[in-house]
């Protein structure tokens, strides 16, 4: 159950669309949401980051932050809706770490797209960051998407740690007697010794917790990430689940792989979990 909500943002006007479709969200789940606005010293340009930074006195800041988090009340109060707003002002190389060392806690950090800030590489850095260190499973939620209440998910599955924790948190969210796909990139594996399916278990798993399962093995050759969203798109999914960084980050960022792909773009809800 998702009783507390932490959203992420950096720009109070960027924004705007995101927190809004999130605070939908909050209402069919009936959560509370924390609004954390980062706050990075300026730059020369966005895109420059972490370099380029330009220095300003330390109240300076403070001042750009409170005008930020300002911003972001006034769109909470104008649609009715209420939610805590705090913020975090510093270098933009330090702001992920001091995130990390605020301690949030929360059932779920939700996160938009990369139209929803003004800093590409920050929100990038805040993605990892809350996968790999915080214990949260984050919620990806592109533009002009809500998460209603979950009929119907895909579930990237391969045997791995992640892909587990990321199963257990999309059971949390999903409606009993709805459905899930689950999806395996690559060839059916061959049964065990003993003559078993391996995955006759995880689909046990899933209906002893009511819900109707499907698995699907795909591979057309293109990347996994894309495969899995155009799958869940034409399935109609509402929304997409995988296991984050099952190889390491250093390998994710020389060779690819789904998560990386995913936190670049992702066209439907998707839940990572790490």
């Amino acid at each position: 159950m998702i009783k507390d909500i932490l959203a992420l943002v950096d720009d109070g006007r960027a924004c705007a669309p995101f927190l809004r479709d999130l605070l939908n969200t909050a209402l069919t789940l009936e959560s509370h949401v924390d609004i954390a606005v980062l706050t990075p010293l300026p730059l020369t340009s966005p895109r420059f980051a972490p370099a380029g930074g330009l220095y300003i006195p330390e109240f300076a800041l403070r001042a750009e932050a409170r005008m930020e988090m300002a911003r972001v009340r006034e769109l909470v109060e104008r649609w009715g809706t209420r939610a805590e707003v705090w913020g975090l002002h510093d270098d933009v190389a330090w702001l992920t770490d001091d995130l990390r060392h605020s301690n949030p806690i929360a059932d779920l950090v939700v996160v938009g797209s990369k139209t929803s800030w003004e800093i590409p590489w920050l929100r990038r850095r805040v993605l990892e960051s809350t996968l790999l260190y915080g214990g949260t499973p984050l919620l990806l939620l592109p533009d002009g998407h809500t998460l209603p209440h979950l009929r119907h998910a895909v579930l990237g599955w391969k045997p791995s740690p992640e892909a587990v924790r990321a199963m257990h948190e999309l059971l949390r969210l999903i409606q009993p007697g709805a459905r899930i796909d689950l999806v395996t990139i690559g060839d059916k594996p061959e049964p065990d010794a003993l003559g078993r399916d391996p995955e006759t278990a995880l689909v046990r798993h899933l209906v002893r917790h009511d819900v109707l399962v499907e698995h699907h093995w795909l591979d057309d050759g293109t990347a996994p990430a894309a495969q899995l969203q155009a799958f869940a798109e034409r399935r109609g999914a509402d929304l997409l689940a995988v296991g984050a960084f099952a190889h390491s980050r250093v390998r994710e960022i020389l060779l690819g792989g789904v998560t990386r792909d995913l936190l670049d773009e992702s066209r439907l809800p998707v839940l990572l979990a790490h």
